[in-house]
Order: structure tokens, then C-alpha cells, then sequence
């Protein structure tokens, strides 16, 4: 029998190895890997996956590039994990449509004895691939999670979706300089690559990117620059997206306990020019529900950025700066400071073409001003180059805008490595006002104003929170951070005035990294039992209720919910059903928060009984309720006149099994070990079959569904927050464990009756508009529609052969249905209406046949196809 416990791995790597580069400057017929590889000719093994466990959907490769560059030598546009095609770099919000990337790329700059070097995964005209994977297996992309314990990716992951890559610049002959007739040199730089993903509310327009930038090479590289190269194009579908707008954010203003504290962030942003408003709103749809709209227009409201999180060294400089590249010189322009001009000697300011045009841009040390305001720099300026008027005009209107976020300059001896940490972050609702792109012809500093960068701010504060803890002494020096003291009460004494109450906020880490993030309770084991128009869940919560949280190392459940919908989508779900545990908030008035004093909430959720010992008259007062104490009528304390505070349900408070609540105990006499139990001591009868506690089993019923659609149903597991470190309650993902079923009846429920096959729609009606109404795919949005209709099977055998033919008799499809009989949903196939030689078939009436495998009985039926 096996039963759950907690399991304690040892330690691990999983090493890349890669031999020493052959430093040789020969070459072949074709690529040549001269690291690691293992054939004079090798084919370097590139991959590209995507993070899509939260709102960000965000193509990862393992070539120093990220997003979806197409042309580069053959590789594939599928995911190379799930075979999924790839159609967008960065998707967001995920299931839009909507582009926030064409791609980025990490550049690295250095000096390498007499010469200027810069190796890039990717520059500007889609030009300068210089770094790449070892053949596979060494060059091979990995995935790691820590969703699931049991499975092999969860050993030494970090995020609920890591990928690991590595590549180097060692192959030669892949791009040549700009300015000389030479091949690609290379620094001989190994980097691994470490991508981190959540599908936590907080952290879920945030990917975390840690590079281990090696020195491979014979000798020293010196005054290195490290930088990452950015092209956004942001707009709906690929169109809309050569008229964005780019610029940088230096700091940040928060509130704390104490007021406004102003952080700082270091965001370069960009977006589109006006958010593309449709019909005067920016409301996004999940979807396209017409395929005859699939190239409909969509606003695209969001900023997409990027933020450096850790430099080799605090006290590198950093630097932003943008340009816009174009063929004539006249429009070729980026910012430029009079004190420090460099002729690029193509004609314009703008694209650094070039290793040592490439060098200078990353190592100038400005931080240019926001794109918007290039009309404002005149002839008078003291500080910066005078752009064209006419170009000028152009430009601040929204164009093909790169960035580039850069730092250094710093040392890496041969054989040693440096970090560089930076975050992919989106910011929701940056355009609000429909009309504000008017303003930028007359009113740039009003069209600045009405941006609403607040989003944008709070994910990039979030990612380095998540990069390295708040409050959290990771290498145990006793070292927790940064932090500010804000004293919420004090006394008189005949020393002075001496705090009562005060409260510490950290918002700086202590400089080592985490990489980790405050996570709900792990989601609950479930099981769903299709019966005819009804689903019995059962799930087991043993793992969500008995695990503690990192942040306050306190067992945070707080409940869970029951979801069904009729897509995948997570904006299809509704909410079914809810327990939550019974507690109460305690909101203390602040007199200080000027200027009128708030109430505010600092502490966890307490227990009815305890606020009754602790403010009734005794632990059995009768008559203390904390729903008495509101916001209108506080609970002022007798010693203390001058504090008040009130009590208000923490959640629905919906803990009665089958009363407030439809959810109910499987084993309602079940007993709850005590704390401190070793589960190994406890006999059978306290587990389940599935070796899950007894006590912690739970089930209810969904009836009332229709039979012939597929349900998806999902529990989750929540938490009551951490307001001590500005998080509110935290909830597994509905999509991530939901379970897809029909509402019918399986073998065990019908017994010997004999199962029926039938069909639906029947007849097929074009006009129905099934897609729209959710019986058809409603997520793919590039297939043309007639490649995405459905015509399914209900009741078949679970080993059998589909046939359908025409009327005639000749054969139009046949469909081997072959499915394990324990899966619930072995009774359902589908029929795409496409003929064996994958032709799309005519109007007509058909006939089809299903032939049990096991027994040789076989059904017959007709069909109507009206197109």
C-alpha cells in the first residue's frame, strides 16, 4: 500500500559538461561546434519552449535570444517539449493574440587584447547570431518544476517551470561584422541560462532570466560590458506594432505602514503608441469566437519591460538607451549626449552597427530620455544632440523602437564566471484613456500623465522581491535586508517619548539570491467520476492543509473551491462551490497615516475563540461576537482609549460540511492525527486506498450537466495572505490540475446494459455557429475554420475502429480508437470532417460504422452534413 509522506531528496546535479574549446580558427563545409562537440560536424541541438504558467506567454531559447525569430537556421517553430506550434514571442495576456515582443537578446562586450569584440544572440535586421548550443544531449534545453513531487522534473527546480540552457559563442561562421570582411571571433564565453515562471497572482506577468557568464577562453576579457538588446513590436496579431514608444523609470513610490517610501527599479518599458483603442475602449477579448474575424483588430493597452536584478558588481554603471533603425540615415536616430558624440560612420545615430559601434552603445553610461519627448531637445540643448525636426516628429509618434539596458564595465579571468539576473515583467492598463495618443502632436508632458505606469511598477518591485527576499537571511549571517521602522504608537515617559508599537517593513533583500516566491497551498489530490448529467469530485487535501508556508513558517490554509467550465480557458470557469475555514481580520486604526489616519491590517487572521479570549470577558463570554465590532462601531480597548480596532470575516467563512457549504466529508468520523504525528506509525485504517489521510477526503456532485459536451473541472487550494508582507491570499492555478470529463455513464454504472453509440451534432449545420457557442475549438485562432470543426462519438467501445463512408459506400475516413478502459473519457472520440486525403468534405448524407475490436459487433448509423 502506499501512502503519502513527506520524501527527502538528496541532493543532486545535473551537470552540462562540455570539453574545452579548440581554439583553432579552421573551418568546414557547414556549421562547426568547437566546444564540446561531438563530431568534426555537429548540428547544434536548438530548442525553444515556452513559459505559460502564468498570464505571460514568453518563447524561451537556447541561443541567447528570447521570443520567436524564425529565421535561424531551419530550427523549428514547435515547442520542442510538448510539439506545440509557436506563433508569438510574448503573449500577453495569454489567449489574446496579442504580441509584447519580436525578440530580445543578450549582448556581451569586451575587450580581447588589441581588439573590440561584441557577441550577441541576436542585433539588429535579425543579424548577429553568435551564440549556440553544443549538439544534444549537452546542448539540449532542460525543464524543471516543482509542481510535482513524484515527477522527475521537481529534482533541484527553482519555479513551477524552469528551463535550463546552455550555449556558448565558440561556433565561427555564423555572421560577419558590419564594417569588416571577417567572420564572428569569438570571446569563447560559456553562458548557462536559468528561466523561472509562476502562476501566482503576484508573480504571474513576471519571468525571472539568471545567467552564468564563463570565461572559456585562453586569456583575461577585459572592460566587459553586459547588456540585454530589446525589439518589442507590440500590437495585436503582428499588426499595429511599428509605432511604439520606449523609455526608462528610475524609481518608484510605494506606500508602507509610515507613508510613501520611494524605491528604486530601474524599468526600461515599452509600448504601443496609444494602446490601439477599438471602438473608443481598450477591452480585450480571450479568443476569437468568429473565425471570420481571426485577423480582427485588438487593443493592445499593456507595457511590456525589463528589469536588471543583479550586476557583477553594485557599483557598475548602468545604461539605457534606444534608437530607431532605418535604411535612410535622415530617419536612422537614437539619443545622444554632446559630451560624449561617436560618428557611427553609416549616416545616422541610430543602429550601432558594428562590434565596436555595439561596444560604445553599451558602454556610454546614459540613460536616454523617454522617446516621447524627442521634440522637446532643441538647438539650445546643453546636453544632447538635435534631432531633425521632421524626424523628430516621426519618432515621437510611435516607431520601430529597439532598447538596450546595459552595465559594466568589469573583469573575468580565463576560467572564471559572473552573474547577470533580469526580469521579462507586463504591466496591465498602461493606456486608460482612449484618445490620449491625440496629445502627443500638441500636450507630450499631458500624455505622459494620463500613462498609468502603476502595474508596470508593482511587477517589477515583485520581481525583485521574488529574485531575493525581503526579510529573509539566506546565508544566515543574521544579515535579513533593508528595512524602515514606523513607530504606530507611543508613550511619555521622564526619558521621553518611548515607542509602544511600532512595525518593521523590509524591502531589500540581504543580496543573496532566492529565487523563490510565497506559493499557496499545494493543490489538492483530485479524482472526478463521470455519471449520466453529473461529475462526483473527490479530492483529498492532506498536503494543502498540513504545509507550511516559507515566508511565516505557519500552516496558511484557508480553503478550497470547485470550479467548472466548458473550455480550458481560466477566464471560462465559474465558481461551484467553497469551504473556508472561520477566522477574522483585525483592522487597527493608525492615527499617523496622514492625513486622516486609516485602519490597516497587520497581522493573520485570528480564530473566533482566540479574539474571544483575548477581548471578551472571558474565554466562554457568551456574548462576544467580533461581528459586533465594525468599521461604524470599534472595539476600544478599556486600558487603551486611544486604540480602536474592529474584526470582519477573513472569506466566506463557510465551514459547515454540507450546510453552508455543498462540499462534504467522505469519512465524517474520520480522526485528525495529532500535531507531531510520524505518519508511519499509524495503521491502514487511517488511510485512504490511494494512502492519503482519512481525515482530509472530501467529495460532492455537479449535476445537471449536459452529456454529450466535455466539463473541466478543477479544485483549488488557497491561503489567508501575508499582510506583513504586502500578499494577499494566494490560490493554486484552476488550469494547471484541472480534469476534463463527460457527464455519462461509465462501464461500472451500467453494467451489462449494452452501450448504444451515437453521434452529434446530427445533423452538421454550418449555420449553427458551434465554435461560437463553445462546442468547437475557441482557442485556436490561426487554423482556418473548416480545419477546426467537430463531429463526436459518444458511448464507443474502448478498442474500436471508426468508419465513416459515403452513400455511395467508398470509404471517407477511418478513425482507430484505441483507450485504456480505466480512462474515464474512453468512450468519446472525434471526426474533424476531413477525408483520409485531408480534404474538406461536401454537403451530403453518410453513413458510419463502429466495429468493437473485442467482440466484432458492429453499429451503424447516418449522418447529415448541411455546409
Amino acid at each position: 500500500m502506499n501512502r503519502l509522506r513527506t520524501v527527502l531528496f538528496a541532493s543532486g546535479c545535473l551537470l552540462l559538461l562540455s570539453t574545452l574549446p579548440s581554439f583553432g580558427r579552421g573551418s568546414l563545409s557547414g556549421l562547426k561546434l568547437n566546444a564540446g562537440a561531438t563530431s568534426a560536424e555537429a548540428i547544434p541541438a536548438y530548442c525553444q519552449a515556452v513559459h505559460d504558467v502564468g498570464k505571460m506567454r514568453l518563447v524561451i531559447q537556447n541561443n541567447g535570444s528570447f521570443g520567436l525569430y524564425r529565421e535561424f537556421f531551419g530550427q523549428p517553430i514547435a515547442d520542442c517539449f510538448t510539439g506545440e506550434r509557436l506563433d508569438q514571442s510574448c503573449e500577453y495576456p495569454k489567449g489574446t493574440s496579442i504580441e509584447n515582443l519580436l525578440y530580445a537578446s543578450i549582448w556581451i562586450g569586451a575587450i580581447d587584447g588589441d581588439d573590440t569584440l561584441v557577441t550577441t544572440g541576436l542585433e539588429g535586421w535579425g543579424n548577429g547570431r553568435e551564440l549556440h548550443p553544443d549538439a544534444s544531449p549537452l546542448g539540449d534545453l532542460i525543464h524543471r518544476s516543482i509542481i510535482d513531487e513524484d515527477a522527475p522534473e521537481f529534482v533541484d527546480a527553482v519555479s513551477e517551470q524552469d528551463f535550463v540552457a546552455t550555449y556558448t559563442d565558440t561556433l565561427r561562421g555564423t555572421s560577419k561584422d558590419f564594417f569588416y570582411a571577417r567572420k564572428h571571433i569569438p570571446l569563447y564565453v560559456k553562458v548557462t541560462q536559468r528561466s523561472f515562471a509562476w502562476s501566482y497572482p503576484y508573480a504571474e506577468d513576471i519571468i525571472l532570466v539568471d545567467l552564468e557568464i564563463e570565461n572559456i577562453g585562453p586569456r583575461n576579457l577585459e572592460n566587459v560590458y553586459l547588456g540585454l538588446y530589446v525589439d518589442a513590436d507590440i500590437g495585436f496579431n503582428g499588426g499595429y506594432r511599428w509605432d511604439d514608444i520606449c523609455g526608462y523609470v528610475p524609481t518608484a513610490t510605494f506606500e508602507t505602514p509610515c507613508g510613501e517610501f520611494e524605491d528604486t527599479v530601474n524599468i526600461a518599458w515599452a509600448a504601443d503608441n496609444d494602446g490601439d483603442p477599438l471602438n473608443g475602449d481598450f477591452v480585450v477579448d480571450f479568443g476569437i469566437g468568429n473565425p471570420a474575424l481571426m485577423f480582427q483588430r485588438k487593443p493592445a493597452p499593456f507595457a511590456f519591460g525589463t528589469r536588471l536584478l543583479r550586476t557583477p558588481d553594485t557599483d557598475n554603471r548602468p545604461s539605457f538607451n534606444w534608437w530607431i533603425p532605418n535604411y535612410d540615415p535622415r530617419f536612422d536616430f537614437g539619443p545622444r549626449r554632446r559630451d560624449n558624440p561617436r560618428d557611427f560612420r553609416t549616416g545616422g545615430l541610430g543602429e550601432p552597427q558594428g562590434d565596436r559601434n555595439k561596444y560604445y552603445m553599451m558602454g556610454n553610461g546614459e540613460i536616454d530620455y523617454d522617446q516621447v519627448f524627442i521634440g522637446e531637445i532643441d538647438a539650445l540643448s546643453q546636453d544632447w544632440l538635435t534631432p531633425n525636426q521632421v524626424t523628430a516628429f516621426r519618432i515621437a509618434r510611435g516607431a520601430d523602437t529597439k532598447y538596450l539596458q546595459s552595465v559594466g564595465p568589469i573583469n573575468i579571468p580565463t576560467t572564471q564566471s559572473v552573474p547577470l539576473t533580469f526580469a521579462f515583467i507586463t504591466g496591465s492598463h498602461f493606456h486608460n484613456v482612449p484618445n490620449n495618443g491625440a496629445l502627443l502632436y500638441w500636450n507630450v508632458n499631458k500624455y505622459m500623465g494620463n500613462l498609468d505606469f502603476s502595474d508596470l511598477k508593482v511587477n517589477a518591485r515583485w520581481a525583485g522581491w521574488m529574485y531575493d527576499n525581503p526579510g529573509v537571511d539566506t546565508d544566515g549571517d543574521g544579515y535579513a535586508g533593508k528595512f524602515i521602522v514606523c513607530v504606530l504608537d507611543s508613550t511619555e515617559l521622564d526619558s521621553g517619548w518611548v515607542p509602544t508599537q511600532a512595525d518593521t517593513t523590509y524591502y531589500q533583500g540581504d543580496g543573496v539570491p532566492d529565487f523563490r516566491g510565497a506559493a499557496p497551498p499545494p493543490a489538492p489530490f483530485v479524482d472526478v467520476t463521470p455519471g449520466l448529467n453529473e461529475l462526483h469530485i473527490r479530492f483529498n487535501g492532506q498536503m494543502s492543509e498540513m504545509t507550511r508556508d516559507f515566508l511565516t513558517n505557519s500552516i496558511d490554509f484557508e480553503g478550497y473551491h470547485v470550479w467548472l467550465s466548458r473550455d480550458e480557458r481560466a477566464s471560462s470557469y465559474s465558481l461551484m462551490a467553497s469551504y473556508d475555514r472561520p477566522n477574522f481580520d483585525k483592522f487597527i486604526w493608525n492615527q499617523y497615516n496622514l492625513p486622516f489616519g486609516k485602519y490597516e491590517l497587520h497581522e493573520l487572521p485570528f480564530t473566533e475563540d482566540s479574539l474571544r479570549c483575548a477581548y471578551g470577558n472571558s474565554c466562554d463570554d457568551p456574548y462576544f461576537y467580533p461581528e459586533l465590532y465594525t468599521v461604524g462601531h470599534p472595539y476600544v480597548h478599556p486600558d487603551y482609549p486611544d486604540s480602536a480596532f474592529y474584526f470582519a470575516a477573513h472569506g466566506d467563512n463557510a465551514d459547515q460540511f454540507g450546510i453552508n457549504s455543498p462540499i462534504e466529508r467522505v469519512y465524517p468520523d474520520a480522526l485528525k492525527p495529532p500535531p507531531g504525528t510520524d505518519l508511519d506509525t499509524l495503521t491502514e485504517d487511517w488511510f485512504t486506498p490511494e494512502g492519503y489521510l482519512k481525515f482530509y477526503e472530501y467529495e460532492m456532485t455537479i449535476d445537471n450537466l449536459l452529456p454529450t459536451v466535455p466539463y473541466w473541472v478543477s479544485v483549488t487550494a488557497y491561503d489567508f495572505g501575508s499582510p506583513q508582507s504586502d500578499i494577499e491570499a494566494l490560490e493554486t492555478s484552476i488550469t494547471q490540475s484541472a480534469k476534463v470529463r463527460y457527464p455519462m455513464a461509465d462501464e461500472n454504472q451500467l453494467g451489462d446494459q449494452e452501450r448504444q453509440v451515437y453521434i452529434y451534432p446530427n445533423p452538421y449545420r454550418l449555420d449553427a455557429n458551434y465554435r461560437l457557442h463553445g462546442y468547437e475549438e475557441r482557442t485556436d485562432q490561426f487554423r482556418p475554420g473548416y480545419r477546426l470543426r467537430r463531429l463526436r462519438f459518444v458511448n464507443l467501445p474502448p478498442k474500436c475502429m471508426i468508419r465513416i463512408h459515403s452513400i455511395d459506400g467508398d470509404l471517407i475516413r477511418e478513425i482507430a480508437h484505441d483507450m485504456d478502459p480505466s480512462d474515464p473519457n474512453h468512450g468519446y472520440d472525434e471526426w474533424d470532417l476531413i477525408s483520409r486525403n485531408t480534404q474538406e468534405i461536401v454537403s451530403g448524407l453518410y453513413y458510419w460504422t463502429v466495429e468493437d475490436v473485442s467482440t466484432g459487433k458492429v453499429q451503424m448509423g447516418k449522418l447529415a452534413v448541411i455546409l
